[in-house]
């Protein structure tokens, strides 16, 4: 029976069994004699005959040219025997003639020296490593094809774009860069599911392949766009070959493996030359072109060049995104309260509320409208939400102030920045009433179901809606449900205009009735209430917002404070300075105040919020 030694285990067949368990075959190869034993797995783990094993010379015929370094020359690679043997490591792959199937080869030993310092035995392991150059070849392949299309990836079609633009400037060799996308993708996935999608994107970069020259480069630049290199393509060359792109794409049904379907794309390219300025110059001209195909109807080419100062609109963008996003984190973010006056007395019916930008050293630093920068740079959502927590906070804190904060369309129009909106009403619910959301009317026109409804949680909690921009470009009152205690804006533009035009004096006169008929109040924005008060009579306006003044009156951070307070100190003021004026002035024969400039208060976003003082 066996003791357990080591010996002994050894002698039973157990080191064997375990070299077979983690598939590895052991041999011994005895140079001298070019004679080479394995254990009795090795047929097994080779797949090849012993017979064609026993010598390194038939062993060595085996190995596939080019696949790597065989034993012979690992072994014979150097290293200095000082009795414990050199070990080596090589892979290569065996090839099989008959069927041309490579087995690819870990082989692992140590070689011992004779008495003349040279291998004369080597004793070593080989096992089969087919499945890690598998691996290796997908990790390889996957490095430049997408796993889904099997097109060209990104880096690559990229570097196949800047190797068009060196070719030429170096040697003038015309190309053209195309940038490609489905047009009804989301129409797909929405009615049938993405993996509908996913197929129609396959099938539509194989067929763009069975119509492209050789040389030519096709790959997957976005989820939606395929991008596509053009060598030896002159301009009128482009054109024609754009047209083949989109026709087989057009005239055929799609098969997909769910079922079949049609799908139209649309191209946007630019020509390389020797004036192109560089491959980002290249791929913003593509993209622009798209994006003007796309605004065209469906299946369409349209090819442009990227205008250069173009470039720095979009460092322009990069750079007030993060300055709106570092004012967020750092409370630099402020809100401004503009005074909104009734026509027949002069009394303050609200306040406008804006966002903007204080700076880290001066008082504010003016990144123009907040609003309209944060809608361009996509930021607006995020604005939006903060500005009316830090109105809703204020509101608390006073119950004779109404202020009007603006909310954009986009929005209410997205699921998540909506909820935030309603809940954020919602819980401050007591104070709602005195809570106006200012809506642009022309986004109004077209907003979905969910925006309106939206607009209707608003009112039943108890705020009220103006609309900006009222006249402008369409009267969409009606999409806002209950409109009385509602208001429309009127912009001065069209006050103006109607001093000039009849054709505006009467869409002035459709607007105001309009109105009337929804029972809205009417609100006009940059008039004087004294300058133009025969005009604002004339038009039965309620509402008057005078152009703001200066913003550095009073443009300093004030802190936390209560706000009550603050507005009675501003009335105050103004109505002695209003006095004041009209006493050395004499602009009202009444001795009524004459109405000064309105001062504009500010306030950070955070501050608001921060004040539990009654």
């Amino acid at each position: 029976m066996d003791d357990g030694s080591p010996s002994a285990l050894a002698r039973s067949g157990y080191l064997e069994l375990a070299t077979m368990a983690a598939g590895h075959a052991a041999y011994h190869w005895d140079i001298g004699a070019d004679v080479i034993d394995w254990s009795a797995n090795a047929e097994d783990i080779l797949g090849f005959p012993v017979s064609i094993l026993g010598s390194n010379r038939d062993y060595g015929t085996l190995i596939a040219p080019s696949s790597g370094i065989g034993r012979a020359d690992a072994v014979n690679s150097g290293g200095l025997d000082e009795g414990a043997g050199v070990p080596f490591a090589t892979e290569y792959a065996l090839l099989d003639v008959a069927t041309e199937r490579e087995i690819n080869i870990e082989d692992t030993g140590r070689w011992f020296a004779g008495t003349d310092g040279k291998p004369a035995h080597v004793f070593g392991v080989v096992r089969r490593v087919d499945w890690r150059k598998q691996q290796e070849e997908r990790l390889k392949y996957l490095g430049a094809y997408d796993s889904q299309t099997n097109l060209l990836n990104r880096e690559l079609i990229l570097e196949m774009l800047h190797a068009a633009v060196n070719r030429a400037k170096n040697s003038s060799e015309p190309g053209a860069f195309l940038m490609m996308s489905v047009d009804n993708l989301q129409k797909i996935n929405e009615i049938f599911g993405s993996d509908v999608g996913d197929s129609v994107i396959c099938q539509v970069g194989q067929r763009v392949r069975q119509v492209m020259r050789t040389g030519d480069h096709l790959g997957r630049y976005a989820g939606n766009k395929l991008a596509l290199v053009l060598r030896q393509c002159q301009a009128d060359e482009m054109r024609i070959a754009t047209q083949r792109f989109l026709s087989v794409v057009r005239d055929t049904i799609i098969n997909t493996p769910h079922g079949p379907t049609w799908a139209t794309v649309s191209i946007g390219g630019t020509s390389i030359t020797g004036e192109t300025a560089s491959p980002k110059h290249a791929l913003l001209s593509a993209e622009h072109a798209l994006n003007q195909a796309r605004r065209q109807a469906s299946g369409q080419f349209f090819t442009d060049t990227f205008p250069e100062e173009w470039v720095g609109v979009h460092l322009r963008n990069m750079d007030h995104a993060a300055t709106l996003l570092s004012a967020m984190q750092e409370g630099r973010l402020m809100i401004a309260f503009h005074p909104v006056r009734r026509v027949s007395d002069d009394s303050i019916a609200m306040y406008d509320v804006t966002p903007h930008v204080a700076g880290v050293d001066e008082p504010v630093k003016a990144i123009g409208d907040v609003i309209a920068t944060a809608r361009r740079v996509g930021l607006v959502g995020l604005i939006n939400v903060n500005v009316l927590r830090s109105a809703l906070a204020t509101l608390s804190s006073s119950e004779d102030l109404c202020l009007c904060v603006p909310i954009s369309i986009e929005t209410l129009e997205q699921a998540r920045t909506r909820a935030q909106v309603i809940d954020a009403v919602t819980e401050a619910a007591d104070h709602a009433s005195q809570l106006v959301v200012d809506i642009p009317s022309q986004d109004l026109t077209g907003a979905s179901h969910e925006c309106l409804r939206a607009l209707q949680q608003l009112q039943q909690l108890g705020a009220r809606i103006s609309l900006n921009g009222f006249g402008m470009h369409a009267f969409p009152i009606q999409r806002i449900g209950e409109t009385d205690g509602h208001f429309v804006r009127i912009d001065a533009r069209i006050l103006n205009d109607a001093k000039a035009s009849s054709m505006a004096r009467r869409r002035l006169e459709t607007a105001v009735e309009i109105a009337r008929s929804f029972g809205s109040e009417i609100l006009v924005l940059g008039l004087d209430p004294q300058r133009d008060s025969e005009f604002l009579d004339h038009y039965h306006i309620d509402l008057v917002r005078p152009a703001d003044t200066n913003m550095g009156l009073l443009a300093t951070n004030p802190g936390p404070r209560p706000l009550r307070q603050d507005v009675r100190n501003l009335n105050a003021a103004l109505t002695e300075l209003g006095q004041r004026l009209a006493q050395r002035m004499g602009l009202n024969q009444s001795g009524e105040p004459t109405g000064a400039p309105e001062v504009i208060q500010m306030t950070p976003v955070e501050s608001a919020a921060e004040s539990n003082e009654p």
